[in-house]
């Protein structure tokens, strides 16, 4: 899955631009919103089964959350962490507000592997692609435990490394790979299960 266009975290200019935030440069929080903007979409998108529009509305939440919490920040911890655990939190809480749909057809076993990038931008033919495919792994995602689900929207929606999504999730690595591994063990099966066509795993 192609890399999403934002910065990598860089904990020093991250702590700077929470110092002059916190100092009253509007301008500071801008940069941090521009980094991670379309990463927390992402992850609002994967982890909650929204769509783009709706994830972007999640994201502006959790960034007014982050804005009006920052004083709750840590610095020298990793603000790349303590974002996506925000987004994480909103997207959840999104999640159980919206009871799963429907998940059928050989489709959604293709959605599977080929997560991709909600982003709108593209011809329409591949944008309308893109967001029944989305759709699809969002129906599946609904369908998971939120720990799994969580991971999978981390690891593959988010494109988020595994010393990443530990420090978003506060747990251990180990812990991590762990859930990856029966999250795939668990939504495989599941998707086989509701394929319409009956076609061979």
């Amino acid at each position: 899955m192609p890399r999403l266009p934002d910065g990598a975290p860089n904990p020093a200019d991250d702590d700077e631009c929470v110092r002059r935030t916190l100092a009253g440069d509007a301008d500071a929080f801008a940069a941090l919103v521009e980094r991670y903007g379309n990463r927390v979409v992402a992850i609002c998108a994967r982890v909650s089964g929204e769509s783009y529009d709706d994830a972007q509305d999640v994201a502006q939440e959790v960034f007014l959350r982050a804005y009006t919490h920052l004083g709750q920040y840590t610095p020298g911890r990793s603000f790349f962490a303590w974002l996506y655990r925000i987004a994480v939190n909103l997207a959840l809480n999104r999640r159980q507000r919206r009871p799963p749909e429907p998940l059928r057809g050989a489709r959604a076993l293709d959605a599977l592997a080929r997560l991709g990038d909600p982003s709108p931008a593209g011809a329409p033919e591949a944008q309308a692609e893109r967001q029944e495919r989305a759709r699809a792994v969002a129906a599946a995602l609904a369908q998971l435990p939120e720990d799994y689900a969580t991971a999978l929207a981390l690891r593959y929606g988010a494109d988020l490394d595994y010393a990443a999504i530990a420090a978003t999730l506060e747990v251990p690595i180990g812990t991590v790979k762990a859930r990856l591994h029966r999250a795939k063990a668990l939504i495989r099966p599941l998707l086989a299960g509701l394929d319409e066509e009956g076609d061979p795993q």
